[in-house]
């Protein structure tokens, strides 16, 4: 017999744990996949951006030291924390597209000492050190997520500097260290600097004699014990102890009303007609009218009710005002206590008794205790109907035998032994003090146990939307609210909870360490601020409560020290002052945020910046708005929403401006781009700047004195004349004249293409005024060397290119190069291109593409 061979394969249920091991396998790839991917992209375009740094990097260290403008006009990107701060005048964004992929590229041009090991930035108007920082950072984004690469390098003049300079730390008697510090020379208060968090500052200054004084916001100021003489290079450390001025404390109570909210509830008072009366009161506490009709709705749920129910309404009135009422009732007029009422709204038919068991009878939908004996513990909700936002809810339960719960309240439901009952009313307090009609009823501490009181039989009437408006002198509580004041020396504080004997819960905060003098006080919670002014902290150890009878806003109860927040913001404020090297106050002086914020100093020399949050330089009196004093600018302010950041004070000294022209060859051709010194009678550059593409320069925040006014040349070009000496007033304006430079540069710019797409592999680029033979680059030889000159450059990732050319007369004729490199498998083809007879101008520029 034929033996039958039978082969063992997989049974069912080793099937099914294949397939789930490959399911779950699969499964893993998939969702790793788009992590994989997303890490890929990551990887690729820190690479692009490490290389756009990178190429900004080297393209301004090759500009001449004089070429490299610091930054004067501060903006921040404040996508990151840090900000990160960027040249926009000099250096503006650049938006870069590579690859497909969008980069910003961001440039920062810092001066800079040396103090023992460390770098110490200087402010841009400083002296000039020899030394100079330039800070690239590449910015992009991955789905909502911002990245960014940042490099820093430093660029030298190379020569000995001829200045020296002060650094140090101001603390105070405590030794904490003073932010916003002024320390600044007696002889030249323009030699200044500003202290950081960490109290730290750093100026240079010419070789001469000095001596030192500090200002600060809050503190008595001071003056360096010694007069110290610089000499070339020399860097002395010099530390201030400040004390601050005498201060006192600001307290008070803080409330925020940001929202409508129930005042009164009744489930049942009879009429003289015997109709079977019930109504809700809702009160306005904000600061603007609200519109009910189809807006805000009511909801109530019975302790038997599965879920809530919606109340269908009929509206008659559409508005509620600030600090007043609305009115819903089961009938349009109410009589209560003998007066007549109109209600706004009524219930609608539309309403049944499966929501409603007691509709029938003069359409109930709040039971009472009399209606059953199982009623009288239920809730009611103000809601919001565009997103079912819930603005207010009230519970009330009953206590005998078995504790009934109502099915939703705030923290504590009314506390009831019978339930609510027939002519009883449930009513909203004024304030921590209890009932009080002469008020509005604002008191909300999300305990309805606390911020309700019961009421039998009824003694009060409702209000509607044509009732009184009354006064509101609580809400709720504003727990954490931020408290600030621009009295430059207190700090900030957070309102917390406190409990008084009858068990009200209230906000309260105590602002120390605030110096005498009478100042703002700014209160915020969220977008909900006020603003106090008026605010006088007498002496030492004072305590001031607010408001008061003489703040602004005042007390609207005298000895009621209840602020109520109710307006919103969405910004902060800079305060500061702006004074002369003798602490007189400057009026009229311009103050201008960055990027955004404009002001003018009061008689008192005080201004306030009110801007939205981020972080902000600010300029005292930008490009001299005032031509009699210098410009001065702070960096890195942070404004936090509601909050003051106070003590940003200037001191400015008198100034001039000088201005003057720079020309290629003669006057008809203005040079753009030429750096511009001014230096003093030791040499040291004090300013600098750059002609415009009109060929002008201005140097606008010069300080009174004699200086000599040159440009910056290579060995190649000269100036007629070489210099200029010019006496700066304070005030004036002076034209120096006009320089002409012989040897200018001139520029070609372009894209290489292939196909008409930009290459972003490199492309070599040559331009000379002679003609190059052949399909490879010239080697480099003696004779290429000392020949024709070639000017050679490579373009970017995005394909563009820029060359620099010399034009010894007006204008020249230049013949434009290029080698674009690409692969035949393993074998590079090198292809040549030329585009011939660009003419260039000296001081201008020449776009030229060159195309595969």
């Amino acid at each position: 017999m034929r033996r039958i061979n039978i082969k063992k394969g997989a049974s069912l249920v080793e099937l099914m744990i294949g397939i789930t091991i490959l399911t779950i396998t699969g499964l893993w790839v998939v969702a790793n996949f788009y992590s994989i991917s997303i890490g890929v992209q990551n990887t690729r375009m820190k690479t692009l951006a490490i290389n756009l740094a990178q190429e900004q990097i080297e393209y301004l260290k090759d500009k001449s030291y004089f070429a490299i403008i610091p930054t004067s006009s501060i903006t921040y990107n404040n996508n990151f924390s840090p900000a990160i701060p960027y040249d926009p005048l000099y250096y503006p964004p650049e938006n870069l597209n590579i690859a497909g992929k969008n980069f910003t590229r961001l440039t920062y041009i810092e001066k800079v000492m040396v103090s023992g090991s460390n770098l110490v930035s200087l402010p841009y108007d400083s002296l000039d050190t020899g030394l100079k920082r330039i800070t690239v950072t590449v910015v992009w984004q991955i789905g909502n997520e911002w990245k960014k690469y940042s490099i820093s390098n430093l660029v030298s003049n190379y020569q000995e500097s001829s200045s020296g300079g002060f650094y140090g730390t101001v603390r105070d008697i405590y030794n904490n260290y003073v932010k916003d510090a002024n320390v600044y020379s007696a002889q030249n208060p323009s030699n200044n600097d500003y202290t950081d968090t960490s109290g730290a500052y750093a100026f240079a200054v010419t070789p001469g004699s000095y001596t030192l004084r500090v200002y600060a916001s809050g503190y008595y100021s001071a003056t360096s014990t010694s007069t110290y003489y610089i000499t070339a290079g020399q860097i002395i450390n010099q530390n201030f102890t400040l004390t601050p001025v005498s201060s006192g404390s600001v307290s008070g109570l803080v409330y925020l009303n940001d929202r409508l909210v129930i005042s009164q509830i009744v489930g049942s008072t009879k009429s003289p007609s015997n109709f079977d009366q019930e109504y809700v009161e809702i009160f306005n506490p904000t600061t603007y009218t609200w519109t009910v009709n189809g807006n805000i709705g009511l909801k109530f749920q019975r302790k038997a009710d599965s879920d809530k129910k919606e109340i269908k309404i009929t509206y008659i009135n559409s508005y509620i005002p600030s600090g007043g009422f609305y009115l819903f009732a089961n009938t349009a007029t109410l009589t209560i206590n003998g007066v007549n009422i109109n209600a706004d709204a009524i219930w609608s038919d539309l309403n049944t008794l499966s929501d409603f068991p007691y509709f029938a009878t003069d359409k109930n939908i709040i039971p009472v205790k009399e209606d059953s004996g199982s009623e009288g513990c239920a809730a009611i909700e103000l809601y919001r109907k565009s997103d079912e936002y819930i603005l207010d809810q009230v519970g009330w339960d009953w206590n005998p035998g078995t504790p009934q719960t109502p099915p939703f309240y705030e923290t504590d439901a009314i506390d009831q032994v019978i339930g609510l009952q027939r002519s009883e009313v449930y009513a909203r307090i004024m304030s921590t003090s209890g009932f009080n009609s002469s008020y509005g009823p604002a008191y909300d501490s999300d305990n309805n146990n606390k911020d309700f009181t019961d009421i039998i039989p009824i003694n009060i009437s409702p209000s509607n939307s044509s009732s009184p408006t009354r006064n509101i002198i609580s809400g709720r509580p504003a727990y954490g609210a931020i408290i600030t004041a621009n009295d430059g020396l207190s700090s900030s504080t957070a309102a917390w909870k406190a409990t008084n004997p009858s068990g009200f819960s209230y906000a309260t905060f105590t602002l120390v360490g605030v110096a005498t003098g009478t100042w703002q006080v700014q209160i915020s919670s969220g977008l909900f601020y006020l603003l106090v002014s008026s605010v006088s902290v007498l002496s030492t150890n004072y305590s001031t409560s607010i408001p008061n009878g003489i703040t602004s806003p005042n007390w609207i109860v005298p000895g009621l020290n209840n602020l109520i927040l109710s307006s919103t913001t969405d910004k902060g404020i800079i305060y500061g002052r702006v004074l002369d090297p003798n602490n007189n106050p400057l009026s009229n002086i311009k103050i201008a945020g960055e990027p955004e914020g404009e002001a003018i100093t009061n008689s008192n020399g005080y201004y306030a910046l009110i801007v939205p949050t981020g972080t902000y330089s600010v300029a005292a009196n930008p490009s001299m708005y005032n031509p009699s004093y210098t410009s001065e600018t702070r960096d890195n302010i942070v404004v936090n929403l509601g909050e003051f950041n106070s003590g940003n004070d200037f001191i400015l000294s008198g100034a001039g401006q000088v201005l003057g022209y720079v020309c290629n060859y003669n006057t008809a051709n203005p040079y753009p781009g030429v750096s511009v010194l001014s230096v003093d009678l030791n040499d040291n550059t004090v300013a600098e700047t750059i002609s415009g593409t009109d060929g002008k320069f201005y140097m606008r925040n010069i300080s009174t004195g004699t200086y000599i006014i040159k440009p910056v040349l290579d060995t190649n070009q000269t100036s007629s004349p070489e210099s200029i000496s010019v006496s700066v007033t304070a005030g004036n304006k002076i034209f120096v004249g006009t320089f002409t430079i012989t040897g200018a540069w001139g520029t070609i710019r372009g894209t290489a293409t292939v196909g008409g797409m930009p290459i972003d592999t490199g492309v070599l680029i040559i331009t000379t005024t002679g003609t190059i033979i052949g399909a490879l680059p010239p080697d480099i030889s003696t004779a290429v060397l000392s020949g024709i000159p070639y000017y050679m450059a490579s373009t970017m990732a995005d394909g563009t290119f820029k060359v620099d050319v010399r034009v010894s007369t007006a204008s020249a004729t230049y013949n434009l190069y290029g080698w674009y490199t690409t692969y035949s498998g393993d074998t590079p083809v090198i292809t040549k291109k030329t585009v011939t007879g660009v003419s260039v101008t000296g001081g201008q520029t020449t776009w030229r593409n060159i195309s595969w």
